[in-house]
């Protein structure tokens, strides 16, 4: 299946210039939408998206997968929370939490190019486990059923300012000169050479202290 979205961080805002936001780091912190600012919430509303790289295999997880499509993670940039469907809630309106990433489907997420749009590239993201997409809520964010046109259901992605934290480093080895590199948060990292250059994900370089 294709990708749609190039990985790499995003801050995810919709028409009302509102961005996604952490309002915390701990499980269960809920996730609403505010005034973007990056200068001051770059950690918060800075988020990681990337296709899950066993996709195939968490399709398989149960019958009410929505397939089709490629499937994403979508990850807070400061540390390993994703966005999670609160799933012992499930419902027209189950809230969005930052929970930590563990490989569950209800993390898994699709999006979905909102043809209508000319202003702009707009998506719905959608739950890939339970169909419903994301709302901006009232205050928090929240899935819900489709509906067309709706203000607080189409999502744009903007890359950031500065997308990699202020305080994070590049790690390079002094004797081979070799950085080190992470291809995705749950794989060990790796040494590679400062000047390869191929795909790799979640800001292979930069380590926080």
């Amino acid at each position: 299946m294709a990708q749609t979205i190039s990985p790499g961080a995003y801050v995810i805002s919709n028409r009302n210039s509102s961005a996604v936001h952490a309002n915390g780091y701990e499980n269960g912190a809920h996730v609403s939408t505010s005034e973007r600012d990056e200068e001051r919430h770059r950690e918060r509303q800075i988020w990681w998206i990337e296709a899950d790289p066993g996709f195939d295999d968490v399709n398989n997880y149960d019958d009410n997968m929505v397939h089709g499509g490629c499937v994403y993670r979508i990850s807070n940039i400061a540390k390993d929370i994703s966005l999670d469907e609160q799933h012992d809630t499930w419902n027209n309106g189950a809230p969005i939490i930052a929970y930590e990433t563990y490989g569950a489907p209800w993390q898994l997420w699709n999006f979905r190019r909102l043809s209508q749009d000319t202003d702009g590239e707009y998506y719905n993201i959608v739950n890939a486990y339970s169909g419903y997409v994301l709302d901006a809520g009232e205050g928090q964010c929240c899935t819900r059923k489709p509906v067309t046109k709706s203000e607080r259901q189409a999502w744009e992605l903007h890359k950031p300012v500065v997308s990699v934290p202020a305080g994070w480093l590049r790690l390079q080895n002094f004797a081979s000169g070799y950085l080190l590199s992470q291809t995705y948060p749950s794989l060990l990292p790796l040494a590679i050479p400062e000047t390869a250059s191929f795909s790799v994900s979640k800001y292979p370089e930069p380590w926080a202290t």
